[in-house]
Protein backbone atom coordinates (compact mmCIF):
# COMPACT_ATOMS: atom_id res chain seq x y z
CA UNK A 1 0.00 0.00 0.00
CA UNK A 2 2.79 2.28 0.74
CA UNK A 3 4.02 1.64 -2.84
CA UNK A 4 1.30 2.26 -4.22
CA UNK A 5 0.54 5.86 -2.39
CA UNK A 6 4.34 6.71 -3.29
CA UNK A 7 3.55 5.65 -7.08
CA UNK A 8 0.41 7.84 -6.69
CA UNK A 9 2.05 10.10 -5.31
CA UNK A 10 4.59 10.60 -7.68
CA UNK A 11 2.78 11.15 -10.67
CA UNK A 12 0.50 13.18 -9.18
CA UNK A 13 3.97 15.45 -8.31
CA UNK A 14 5.80 14.96 -11.81
CA UNK A 15 2.08 16.38 -13.13
CA UNK A 16 2.69 19.17 -10.62
CA UNK A 17 5.96 19.97 -12.12
CA UNK A 18 5.14 19.56 -15.50
CA UNK A 19 1.97 22.07 -15.41
CA UNK A 20 3.97 24.74 -13.41
CA UNK A 21 6.79 24.60 -15.74
CA UNK A 22 4.70 24.44 -19.19
CA UNK A 23 2.66 27.73 -17.34
CA UNK A 24 5.80 29.76 -16.93
CA UNK A 25 7.43 28.79 -20.44
CA UNK A 26 3.83 29.98 -22.26
CA UNK A 27 3.03 32.50 -19.52
CA UNK A 28 -0.45 31.27 -19.02
CA UNK A 29 -1.43 29.35 -16.14
CA UNK A 30 -3.67 30.00 -12.59
CA UNK A 31 -2.72 33.49 -11.71
CA UNK A 32 -0.67 31.94 -8.73
CA UNK A 33 1.74 30.52 -11.37
CA UNK A 34 2.20 33.83 -13.36
CA UNK A 35 5.16 36.37 -12.38
CA UNK A 36 3.63 39.48 -10.78
CA UNK A 37 3.20 41.92 -13.43
CA UNK A 38 5.20 45.43 -13.74
CA UNK A 39 3.67 48.85 -14.09
CA UNK A 40 5.67 51.56 -15.27
CA UNK A 41 6.17 53.29 -12.22
CA UNK A 42 8.18 49.94 -11.03
CA UNK A 43 10.38 51.01 -14.14
CA UNK A 44 11.73 54.29 -13.83
CA UNK A 45 13.20 56.08 -16.71
CA UNK A 46 10.61 53.95 -18.96
CA UNK A 47 7.62 55.42 -20.10
CA UNK A 48 4.77 54.61 -23.17
CA UNK A 49 3.72 57.20 -25.55
CA UNK A 50 0.20 57.94 -25.87
CA UNK A 51 -0.99 56.89 -29.91
CA UNK A 52 -1.02 59.84 -31.75
CA UNK A 53 -4.28 61.27 -32.99
CA UNK A 54 -5.32 60.48 -36.78
CA UNK A 55 -7.47 62.49 -38.45
CA UNK A 56 -9.96 61.67 -40.96
CA UNK A 57 -8.41 61.15 -44.50
CA UNK A 58 -9.83 63.01 -47.41
CA UNK A 59 -12.20 61.67 -49.82
CA UNK A 60 -11.84 60.18 -53.47
CA UNK A 61 -14.09 61.09 -56.32
CA UNK A 62 -13.15 58.11 -59.04
CA UNK A 63 -14.01 59.87 -62.64
CA UNK A 64 -12.73 57.19 -64.63
CA UNK A 65 -16.62 56.30 -65.35
CA UNK A 66 -16.25 56.05 -69.10
CA UNK A 67 -13.40 53.77 -68.91
CA UNK A 68 -13.04 50.15 -68.90
CA UNK A 69 -13.05 48.26 -65.62
CA UNK A 70 -9.48 47.82 -64.66
CA UNK A 71 -9.89 44.47 -63.04
CA UNK A 72 -12.16 42.78 -65.85
CA UNK A 73 -10.04 41.40 -69.09
CA UNK A 74 -9.64 43.67 -71.31
CA UNK A 75 -10.70 41.00 -74.23
CA UNK A 76 -14.14 40.70 -73.06
CA UNK A 77 -16.09 43.37 -75.17
CA UNK A 78 -18.37 41.78 -77.56
CA UNK A 79 -16.27 43.16 -80.46
CA UNK A 80 -13.24 41.84 -78.86
CA UNK A 81 -15.05 38.28 -78.40
CA UNK A 82 -16.21 37.80 -82.40
CA UNK A 83 -12.50 39.23 -83.32
CA UNK A 84 -10.58 36.53 -80.72
CA UNK A 85 -12.31 33.43 -81.84
CA UNK A 86 -13.03 34.47 -85.81
CA UNK A 87 -9.64 35.41 -86.35
CA UNK A 88 -8.34 32.72 -88.36
CA UNK A 89 -5.74 32.45 -86.52
CA UNK A 90 -4.63 28.77 -84.82
CA UNK A 91 -1.95 26.20 -85.09
CA UNK A 92 -1.98 23.69 -87.43
CA UNK A 93 -2.33 20.34 -85.64
CA UNK A 94 -1.24 18.36 -88.97
CA UNK A 95 1.77 19.95 -88.84
CA UNK A 96 4.66 17.49 -88.00
CA UNK A 97 6.57 19.31 -84.75
CA UNK A 98 9.68 20.06 -84.62
CA UNK A 99 12.52 19.06 -81.99
CA UNK A 100 12.41 22.20 -80.68
CA UNK A 101 9.02 22.50 -79.92
CA UNK A 102 9.11 19.20 -77.36
CA UNK A 103 11.02 22.04 -75.07
CA UNK A 104 9.24 25.46 -73.18
CA UNK A 105 10.81 28.21 -74.09
CA UNK A 106 12.78 28.95 -70.63
CA UNK A 107 14.90 25.31 -70.97
CA UNK A 108 16.31 26.59 -74.03
CA UNK A 109 19.36 28.91 -74.11
CA UNK A 110 21.10 30.53 -76.90
CA UNK A 111 24.47 29.50 -77.11
CA UNK A 112 25.90 31.93 -79.81
CA UNK A 113 25.12 33.51 -83.42
CA UNK A 114 26.46 32.78 -86.93
CA UNK A 115 26.58 35.81 -89.33
CA UNK A 116 27.55 34.96 -93.64
CA UNK A 117 26.13 37.77 -95.14
CA UNK A 118 22.87 39.03 -94.24
CA UNK A 119 21.92 35.38 -93.21
CA UNK A 120 22.00 34.72 -89.53
CA UNK A 121 21.67 31.52 -87.97
CA UNK A 122 21.87 30.86 -83.71
CA UNK A 123 22.89 27.76 -81.91
CA UNK A 124 20.38 26.74 -79.25
CA UNK A 125 21.00 24.46 -76.43
CA UNK A 126 17.97 22.19 -74.96
CA UNK A 127 18.36 21.24 -71.40
CA UNK A 128 19.59 17.72 -72.37
CA UNK A 129 22.82 19.46 -73.76
CA UNK A 130 22.15 18.98 -77.29
CA UNK A 131 22.89 21.95 -79.57
CA UNK A 132 20.23 22.65 -82.47
CA UNK A 133 21.39 25.19 -85.31
CA UNK A 134 17.86 27.35 -85.60
CA UNK A 135 17.06 29.62 -88.54
CA UNK A 136 14.59 32.03 -89.54
CA UNK A 137 11.32 29.98 -89.71
CA UNK A 138 12.23 27.48 -87.60
CA UNK A 139 9.78 26.12 -85.10
CA UNK A 140 10.69 26.33 -81.15
CA UNK A 141 9.24 26.48 -77.34
CA UNK A 142 6.06 25.69 -76.29
CA UNK A 143 3.37 28.00 -77.90
CA UNK A 144 3.69 27.06 -81.64
CA UNK A 145 6.81 29.25 -81.33
CA UNK A 146 8.17 30.54 -85.03
CA UNK A 147 11.71 32.03 -85.61
CA UNK A 148 10.81 35.57 -87.11
CA UNK A 149 14.29 37.50 -86.91
CA UNK A 150 17.89 36.66 -85.19
CA UNK A 151 20.16 39.63 -84.32
CA UNK A 152 23.81 39.32 -83.19
CA UNK A 153 23.01 38.26 -79.65
CA UNK A 154 18.98 37.55 -79.35
CA UNK A 155 16.33 35.10 -81.19
CA UNK A 156 13.13 37.11 -81.45
CA UNK A 157 9.83 34.13 -82.58
CA UNK A 158 6.03 34.74 -82.77
CA UNK A 159 4.13 32.45 -80.19
CA UNK A 160 0.36 31.99 -80.78
CA UNK A 161 -1.23 31.30 -76.96
CA UNK A 162 -4.65 31.06 -76.26
CA UNK A 163 -6.71 33.89 -75.65
CA UNK A 164 -8.63 32.68 -72.82
CA UNK A 165 -12.04 32.95 -75.17
CA UNK A 166 -11.19 30.20 -77.36
CA UNK A 167 -9.42 31.97 -80.07
CA UNK A 168 -5.62 32.69 -80.50
CA UNK A 169 -3.53 35.79 -80.47
CA UNK A 170 0.57 36.45 -81.50
CA UNK A 171 2.80 37.30 -79.07
CA UNK A 172 6.41 38.33 -79.73
CA UNK A 173 9.00 36.61 -77.53
CA UNK A 174 12.63 36.72 -77.57
CA UNK A 175 15.44 34.41 -76.27
CA UNK A 176 18.89 36.01 -75.67
CA UNK A 177 21.79 34.63 -74.19
CA UNK A 178 22.00 33.54 -70.26
CA UNK A 179 24.10 36.83 -69.27
CA UNK A 180 22.95 38.67 -71.92
CA UNK A 181 26.35 39.54 -73.27
CA UNK A 182 26.70 39.00 -77.65
CA UNK A 183 28.68 35.56 -78.45
CA UNK A 184 28.87 36.01 -81.78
Amino acid sequence: MNARTVAVGGAAALGTVLTGTLAWWTGVGPPAAKEPSRSSSASPGLTVKPLPAFGEAPGFFYQAVAKRDPFESAAVSDEGKSKATSGGMAPDPSRPKEPLEAFDLAALTLVGTVSYGNRHSALVLDDTETLHWVVVGDRLGGHHGRVRRIGDAWVELVELVPNGLGGWVERIATLSPPNGAPQT
